[in-house]
């Protein structure tokens, strides 16, 4: 039997809370973070997706994942919106290692990895910050999940 959504979410979000204390206990945030600061999970359809890029982010088209920062003088929250369906697309797309197992659960919480670094502070405006960071994914999700993109550069 397949997991609820809800199920799903829970999973990543406590998957989220487990890289910020990571990030924390190795002194490895860019910007003031704590441990109560609060992230919200929801799996979202193409649709909804598209609707919520081009109005906030100003793209076309659904996207992977969609992190925004409800933060504001009285609490630290943050909000990561991911479709599963156009994930699923990309991944077929991706030109996986032929010897490596990487299906949509772990796409899913290699973009969790990916949000919650820029909730930290990362960014990948430059291609040195790009290869910071992706470095830096690689090594949390080794550490905290098992496994990871390695082909990835």
């Amino acid at each position: 039997m397949e997991e609820s959504s809800e199920k799903i979410a829970r999973n990543l979000a406590n998957y989220a809370y487990k890289i910020l204390e990571f990030i924390l206990v190795n002194n490895l945030n860019k910007r003031e973070l704590s441990k109560d600061w609060e992230i919200e999970i929801e799996l979202i359809d193409q649709d909804y997706s598209s609707h919520l890029n081009e109005t906030y982010k100003g793209r076309q088209g659904p996207a992977s994942i969609l992190t925004f920062d409800l933060s504001d003088e009285f609490s630290n929250v943050t909000s990561i919106a991911l479709c599963p369906s156009y994930i699923e697309n990309s991944i077929k797309n991706e030109q996986i290692p032929e010897n490596e197992l990487w299906d949509l659960k772990d796409e899913l919480y290699w973009l969790v990895t990916h949000a919650v670094l820029h909730i930290a502070g990362y960014s990948h405006s430059t291609e040195d910050a790009w290869i910071e960071m992706i470095e830096l994914q690689k090594k949390i999700m080794k550490e905290v999940y098992g496994k990871t993109k390695w082909w990835v550069k």
